[in-house]
């Protein structure tokens, strides 16, 4: 790989690079690991860094010739600019496996997010773990208070957080592909009230933490059978993991129906009532690692971006 003089790349140059994009909408391949995060903007960080090049030094480079990953991450934190990073390096990606223990690595999560959606090794397959949920719904209680100031209340309920008296067309099709499961039509209770995981009121944010038992067949086809809404997690990952996963809890014989069905009315709810609820799956980070309230930053960042 070549040489540059990347010491003559200023932020500057990164400003008048990024505002050349956002005028110019080039076409370039598509960030996988690497972004630019800038007045609200996830812009693809090695691209940026390459026309910010060309402004130094007058001369085009190819992105062949220089590296994403690390490398372009630790340049733009030089220069003061904050970056999302999804992963220590495409490379590391295509060598992780499948771990054989049940406790899941945050790369290992990572790796099936990005390497999935760029339709990459579908073979790895998602692990929950069954162990410390409440180690790590502790310890992320303590970081939600500290990056929230704590403004975190836990087992919040709201008045409107209930299961809908009369079922409207966002429930249709929801309560169709449950009842058509199992044939079951009794988990759908009315006007039951709802509890939320950690709820911040001043960012209009709710945060469920969703354990092993959450990701089975009825949650898969009530995801499916969504309305348009806006998510504050990756859908896509979400019905992965109930695939993979395929978690069974028979007692009572409904209880994976009412599960799903709750699951979709805290999700529909917050929505209509200008809530951001962001889901978090267990295993997904390690909270009481040193770098649990970095990585915690970057997940409820990164959870802006889902549609």
């Amino acid at each position: 790989m070549r040489k540059f003089d990347w010491s003559k790349v200023s932020k500057e140059h990164v400003l008048r690079a990024i505002n050349e994009f956002q005028l110019g909408n080039p076409e370039y391949p598509a960030a996988r690991s690497t972004f630019l995060l800038y007045d609200g903007q996830k812009l693809p960080a090695k691209h940026i860094r390459g026309m910010a090049y060309k402004l130094a030094h007058g001369v085009a480079i190819k992105k062949d010739d220089y590296s994403g990953g690390v490398e372009t991450k630790r340049f733009f934190e030089n220069l003061g600019f904050e970056i999302f990073y999804l992963g220590d390096s495409v490379q590391a990606e295509e060598k992780v496996r499948e771990p054989k223990q049940a406790k899941v690595s945050n790369t290992h999560f990572k790796v099936i997010e990005h390497s999935m959606l760029n339709k990459k090794s579908p073979d790895l397959k998602i692990r929950i773990p069954t162990k410390g949920v409440t180690e790590q719904k502790n310890s992320l209680q303590l970081l939600l208070n500290e990056v929230f100031n704590g403004d975190i209340v836990c087992e919040k309920t709201f008045t409107w957080m209930k299961a809908p008296k009369e079922l409207d067309s966002d429930y249709t099709d929801i309560i169709e592909a449950l009842m058509n499961y199992r044939g079951d039509t009794a988990f759908a209770k009315k006007n039951t009230a709802l509890r939320c995981d950690f709820v911040s009121e001043s960012q209009k944010l709710i945060i469920e933490y969703d354990e092993r038992q959450h990701f089975t067949l009825a949650r898969k086809l009530s995801l499916l059978a969504y309305p348009e809404i806006n998510l504050g997690y990756n859908k896509e990952l979400w019905l992965k993991a109930c695939e993979d996963v395929k978690s069974k809890d028979n007692n009572p014989v409904n209880r994976d129906e009412i599960r799903a069905f709750y699951d979709s009315v805290r999700d529909i709810q917050a929505f209509r009532h200008g809530y951001r609820l962001v889901r978090i799956m267990h295993g997904q980070v390690d909270f009481q690692d040193s770098f649990g309230k970095a990585k915690l930053k970057e997940l409820l960042f990164a959870a802006t971006f889902y549609s």
